[in-house]
């Protein structure tokens, strides 16, 4: 069984035109269909508009596609049962292409990265901080930057924080939109290495817009 199953996706937006007042629908996917097995990675590229966001929400349970079926861990993510899609989410990640608009700006990077283990672990302060830093550390950062704000971090160690943050639950696949686009060469190339190394650590999947 796939990891993540997408089956004839079709979705559509509607437009409405300035004189006439009618609305045109606008296909931005049609009929996608793959698959992504465990432990690997799958890459997609577009022009803008060409519905690769689009794709991105659909498969994260954000928008739910007019037609098609996503299937993830052999569930259908938008037909399960509270119990079941909050276990999925659990397992589906996402690291978004604006590190800034990410993250909370009044939120210490320490509270950033414990915002899952809150919501699906029941630790203890310590247990929670030690688990924090252990994160900071995984991906090439330290204790001492805990208490720092984001406005405090570059772009590329802020994305090591949203890196970090989605690896907290240990996900199964963690979706990456544009999540290097907005970062200068050199930087692109360590956070890259640094996925490279928590797949490889982690046993994580990847699907790359």
């Amino acid at each position: 069984m796939s990891l993540l199953q997408v089956n004839e996706v079709t979705h559509s937006y509607e437009n409405r035109t300035f004189f006439k007042w009618k609305n045109r629908s606008r296909k931005v996917l049609s009929d996608i269909t793959f698959s992504i097995e465990e432990g690997t990675c799958l890459g997609i590229l577009g022009t803008s508009g060409s519905g690769k966001s689009t794709l991105g929400k659909v498969l994260l349970g954000l928008q739910k596609p007019q037609y098609g079926q996503i299937l993830f861990q052999g569930h259908d993510i938008y037909n399960a049962d509270k119990h079941t899609r909050q276990k999925l989410r659990r397992d589906l990640q996402v690291v978004f292409q604006d590190s800034h608009s990410a993250v909370n700006p009044r939120m210490t990077a320490e509270r950033i990265i414990a915002e899952p283990l809150e919501n699906y672990e029941k630790l203890t302060l310590n247990e929670q901080k030690r688990a924090v830093i252990e994160l900071l550390e995984n991906v090439g950062l330290d204790e001492k930057d805990l208490k720092k704000y984001p406005h405090q971090f570059s772009g590329g160690q802020l994305q090591r924080v949203n890196i970090a943050r989605a690896i907290a639950l240990k996900p199964k696949l963690i979706v990456l939109d544009e999540s290097v686009s907005s970062l200068d060469m050199v930087t692109q190339t360590l956070i890259l290495e640094l996925l490279r190394e928590l797949k490889e650590d982690f046993g994580l999947s990847y699907f790359f817009i």
